[in-house]
């Protein structure tokens, strides 16, 4: 098997942290999660710029200079840890780049990956789901999407990720009991 890296993309409250940790589990994959790498990070510039910490949705200082920072930083942490792992399981929205068809191409350019295979799985849940999972983590960072859900909801219904050139899987993480495991296999089959 070659180097692989599986991004776990969707929607804040589709459940796609929980699906990129059972995919890694049960792929003995590395496992990087933008939260975790840049938060802290995140949170501070926005405080250092008179936002609040959590600001993500309304703020174009976020959207436009530290968000692609942050992915920037993901991926090279990825393109690091190929060296010493096969598998890599990224774990981010990735929602605001889903228009930009050759996003993943640019990004393998950028970092040479030739022989990197890049597998997609895009996590969905019911509009239901998603709202009752963004209330119960009970983050400040989801406030927004609650306070506008209406607005929120519309980009959850109508987008999609549109990238060329991966191997793309759709999961519906709606079910109390998701079939993760059938997924793993799918994947494993493509690998």
């Amino acid at each position: 098997m070659g180097h692989s890296v599986i991004l776990t993309v969707g929607f804040p409250g589709s459940g796609k942290s929980t699906v990129a940790k059972a995919i890694a589990s049960n792929l003995n994959a590395t496992y990087l999660d933008k939260d975790t790498i840049c938060n802290g990070f995140t949170g501070l510039l926005l405080e250092l710029n008179g936002e609040p910490a959590n600001a993500r949705d309304d703020s174009a200082l976020y959207k436009e200079k530290i968000m692609p920072v942050e992915y920037r930083t993901l991926f090279q942490a990825a393109n690091d840890t190929l060296s010493s792992s096969q598998c890599i399981v990224i774990d981010a929205p990735f929602v605001s780049f889903f228009n930009d068809r050759s996003y993943i191409k640019n990004q393998c350019e950028i970092l040479n990956w030739i022989d990197v295979t890049i597998i997609v799985v895009e996590v969905s849940a019911s509009l239901d789901v998603t709202k009752e999972r963004l209330i119960q983590r009970g983050e400040e960072r989801d406030l927004w999407k609650l306070d506008n859900w209406n607005t929120f909801s519309q980009r959850i219904s109508s987008q999609r990720c549109h990238w060329e050139g991966v191997t793309r899987f759709s999961f519906d993480n709606s079910s109390l009991t998701p079939n993760v495991i059938d997924l793993v296999q799918m994947i494993k089959s493509t690998l």
